[in-house]
């Protein structure tokens, strides 16, 4: 070979030199390098990209390496389109998992996929909501609300895998599920922004002590800048001003603060509010879900606090604001406990009737399984802390919610089979929603929390239609609703 290549270089030196021609296979189309970039500009980041064929491997595709100081700024929609070389390969997937009609209706793949991405791209939303408003408007085909919630249906390379690097470019998690990695780097990351911005953090206090706390501040992260959210956090039983990565968290952590500084600073009559209880409600106050009466009755002022607040306007940042929202507070206080305390005594007796007559039941074995459920249902509506999660507000409708458990008993052996039907088709969506909303029961998430209560109103129309329900509910508003939880 070597005493070939030296004669015939010297007539034709590129012989042994591949062109694209050479490598790409006919008919394949264009191919553009610039499809394929080095780096990728989402959201004015440039990341970094890396390329590896290996089909049926985790790292099969194309990798983008985002610092973890940029993991926040990240704009799912633009990177739902993928780099411009996949992105024809990845509508045309997309296109296939249609409905029949709908695809029937578009004609050929590739010339639906062409004309597609020259009418819609980048920019104008997430690639799946363009994509489903453009087939609807083409077509005029119905879709339906769970289209594409599985993407792990794709092929591996259609779908970018992050790998999430530190300053000194070490990853330090990876995944092709862009939300998975923000909710395993979290703490990481705000750790980071925290020592970035330790200046707006104050340490644990019992009373307000934190000046004006400003509602958001910039910050250099390993080269990066980012808005951080400076914000009240519960620690242990005092009130720190910490930074967080994102606005909704720190909004979420910023009621629970705010009512524990509230009750840190007055002094709830909880055992005056017991005392005007009818004798019937004290003597529920002996069947408690807590761990004692008074954390019972901590719980009651506890929900008392919050409905204040929520009546005043919610959290606040600055010691003026904080001062009339203190007082506002002290003043309406003996009212919200006594009324928190009245309905929550409620809750629980028709809780302990409902047990009682379930502990009954359970003796015939052909109610093994409606029990179960009827208990499932008691353990999350009235439990250690429900007062609070529930809110004042809400305690009614529970009460609604556990008289609807007595008319289910009353019309069990009547009607076994019927029951279990309803049953049945309950604990499905049960158990949807308990994949889409990230755990079974409340989990203190207000969109996934609101779904539950539907839940609950949907039990009141299927067993005790006589209580009424507090509005319009039905198995396809409830499937409506946890598919909306699936996609956001």
């Amino acid at each position: 070979f070597d005493r070939w290549w030296r004669d015939a270089r010297r007539s034709e030196p590129d012989r042994m030199t591949l062109r694209p021609a050479d490598y790409v296979r006919p008919g394949a189309g264009r191919i553009r390098f610039e499809d394929y970039p080095d780096v990728w500009v989402v959201g004015g980041l440039r990341l970094a990209l890396a390329y590896r064929y290996a089909p049926l491997t985790e790292e099969d595709g194309v990798t983008v390496a985002v610092p973890l100081a940029a993991l926040p700024r990240l704009a799912d929609d633009e990177l739902s389109w993928h780099i411009p070389g996949y992105r024809s390969e990845l509508v045309a997937a997309l296109v296939r998992q249609l409905p029949k009609e709908a695809r029937r209706l578009l004609g050929p793949v590739p010339e639906a996929v062409a004309e597609f991405l020259a009418a819609r791209g980048p920019g104008e939303g997430d690639l799946h909501d363009v994509l489903a408003s453009w087939v609807i408007a083409r077509t005029g085909a119905a879709l339906p609300t769970r289209l594409w919630d599985r993407p792990e249906d794709l092929p591996a390379h259609l779908r970018p895998r992050f790998a999430v690097v530190d300053g000194r470019g070490r990853e330090l998690a990876h995944s092709r599920d862009l939300g998975a990695l923000r909710q395993r780097l979290r703490e990481p990351l705000r750790a980071a922004i925290a020592g970035a911005a330790s200046s707006y953090e104050h340490p644990p206090e019992t009373a307000w002590r934190f000046g004006t706390i400003p509602d958001r501040v910039e910050v250099t992260v390993a080269g990066q800048e980012l808005a951080a959210y400076p914000g009240l956090v519960t620690e242990g039983a005092a009130v720190a001003v910490r930074v967080f990565a994102r606005r909704a968290e720190r909004d979420a952590a910023a009621g629970p603060a705010t009512r524990t500084l509230l009750l840190l600073g007055t002094n709830p009559p909880t055992a005056r509010a017991t005392r005007s209880l009818p004798q019937d409600a004290k003597l529920a106050l002996a069947h408690v879900p807590h761990a004692s009466l008074a954390a019972f009755l901590e719980d009651c002022a506890g929900a008392a606090v919050d409905q204040l607040l929520e009546a005043a306007g919610g959290p606040v940042r600055s010691e003026p604001e904080w001062a009339a929202l203190l007082e506002t507070v002290r003043h309406g206080l003996a009212d919200a406990t006594t009324r928190a305390v009245t309905r929550a005594a409620l809750a629980v007796s028709f809780h302990r009737l409902a047990v009682t007559r379930l502990d009954r039941l359970a003796e015939a074995p052909t109610m093994v399984l409606p029990v179960a459920d009827m208990r499932a249902q008691l353990r999350r509506l009235v439990g250690p802390g429900f007062v609070t999660r529930t809110g004042t507000a809400r305690l009614i409708d529970v009460v609604r919610y556990l008289r609807a458990v007595g008319a289910r008993i009353d019309k069990l052996r009547e009607d076994p089979r019927r029951d279990r039907e309803r049953m049945q088709r309950v604990q499905a969506l049960e158990a949807a929603l308990t994949v889409a909303g990230g755990g079974a029961g409340f989990t203190g998430d207000a969109g996934v929390d609101a779904v539950w209560w539907m839940l609950e109103e949907l039990r009141v129309g299927l067993w005790a239609q006589s209580l009424g329900t507090a509005g319009p509910v039905s198995e396809a508003r409830v499937r409506r609703a946890i598919d909306r939880l699936g996609r956001s």
